[in-house]
Formats: C-alpha cells, sequence, structure tokens
C-alpha cells in the first residue's frame, strides 16, 4: 500500500511487526474463536497473533491464488459460512484502516495491481471471473476499485 503525495513522490504504509515496522503486507488472514464471536487478524498482525496464541484459530493463506476457483465459494470457520471474497474483504479492510491511520487521510480509492493471469485461471473467462471476485470484495469495503494488471 502506497500513497502518492502532491509532489509525485510515494510513500509506502508500514505495518507493525514483531517489535518493528514492515512495509509487506503478506495477504493472510488469522481468525480466533472469542466468547462474543470471532476476532480477525490480517498480514503482520496476523502472523505475530497466531506464532503467540495458546490456542491456535485458524489461519488462511493464499486466498488470492483460489479468486479463479469456481469451486471453492467459501469455507467454514468456527461454524460459521464465510465467502471467499468477504475472507479478502477482511484483509482488503485491515490494509485501509492501518494506512488511513498512518497517512492520516480518507482513503476513497484504489488503483489494485493483480496478475495478468490469475493463479489456477485456464481462459478469459476465468481471468474475468478472478477479477469480478477481486471487485466484490473490494466493493464490501466501500473502497472504489480500479484494477490494473501486472506481469
Amino acid at each position: 500500500m502506497a500513497r502518492v503525495l502532491a509532489n509525485g513522490e510515494m510513500e509506502l504504509a508500514q505495518f507493525p511487526y514483531s517489535g518493528g515496522v514492515t512495509d509487506s503486507f503478506r495477504s493472510l488472514l488469522y481468525l480466533e474463536k472469542l466468547q462474543n464471536g470471532v476476532k480477525s487478524w490480517a498480514g503482520p498482525e496476523a502472523i505475530g497473533q497466531y506464532l503467540t496464541a495458546e490456542t491456535k484459530g485458524r489461519l488462511i493463506q493464499s486466498m488470492k491464488s483460489f479468486l479463479a476457483s469456481r469451486s471453492l465459494q467459501s469455507t467454514e470457520v468456527f461454524g460459521r459460512r464465510y465467502t471467499l471474497e468477504a475472507l479478502i474483504a477482511r484483509i482488503l479492510r485491515n490494509i485501509r484502516q492501518q494506512a488511513k491511520a498512518q497517512f492520516a487521510t480518507r482513503i476513497q480509492s484504489a488503483v489494485v495491481g493483480r496478475p495478468v493471469y490469475f493463479v489456477g485461471a485456464e481462459s478469459d473467462a476465468d481471468n474475468a471471473y478472478a477479477l469480478s471476485r477481486l471487485e466484490s470484495a473490494l466493493r464490501q469495503i466501500t473502497m472504489n476499485p480500479r484494477s490494473t494488471a501486472t506481469s
């Protein structure tokens, strides 16, 4: 996550990790069952929470790799069903919240990099399907998505 400053320079978001900070945000999610529901952490915080938890919750990695898959629509976590898009939205929401706090500004839209071909996509239709799922996750956090293919 980065923003472009008025002078054209780029500022990277930084995220707390293991007593320091990192500008890297791995796309993983860690969920723990609490007495009053489910709490989730994403990226570097998820790794730290998972490593220090006495009773392990659910660690979910590589979600973006399943965007092109029509067979993976949802998964059950602690008795509740979550769509893949909803889980990815949790990660995106966390990135947005942390960047908003660091940059001290409202984040209204984002340019989202995506692979030219999504993992597992065997056709243009598979790529379009994966992209629509990624856009759905972005809409769930009320961002105005603009995607850009990267190689």
